[in-house]
């Protein structure tokens, strides 16, 4: 199975996750910060993944 999960904020794409690379992406500057954090958390990567996997 395959999952996908993006977040938004006043109506427009804010983080996505990537499956192919098990990476956050920011599509606005604004976002970026927050990708780099999220994407710093490597038991919360391996969380999601597992869980947009196996569910």
């Amino acid at each position: 199975t395959g999952g996908f999960t993006q977040h938004g904020y006043d109506g427009e794409d804010f983080l996505g996750y990537d499956m192919k690379t098990f990476t956050w992406i920011a599509p606005k500057q604004q976002a970026e910060i927050t990708r780099l954090k999220w994407n710093h958390d490597q038991a919360g990567l391996a969380f999601r993944h597992n869980y947009l996997t196996q569910t």
